[in-house]
């Protein structure tokens, strides 16, 4: 989807999903021990899924999860 003033689309991610990706990095994490990159990459993850989690408890809906 593109929002007003960028030039590129954006991406829509059902929360889910979000919810998948950050508990595969989660066990990757386990596994690999945590470097850098992927404590980088970890982190950004979980501010998304943070950020998706307040906005539902804001709209009082519930996590698909």
């Amino acid at each position: 989807m593109r929002l007003d003033g960028r030039k590129s689309p954006g991406l829509l991610m059902p929360g889910d999903s979000l919810k998948q990706v950050q508990d595969a990095v989660d066990e990757l994490m386990e596994l690999r021990g945590h470097d850098d990159a992927l404590q980088e990459v970890a982190e950004a993850i979980k501010a998304l899924s943070d950020s998706y989690e307040s906005m539902m408890r804001e709209a009082n809906l519930r996590l698909p999860y």
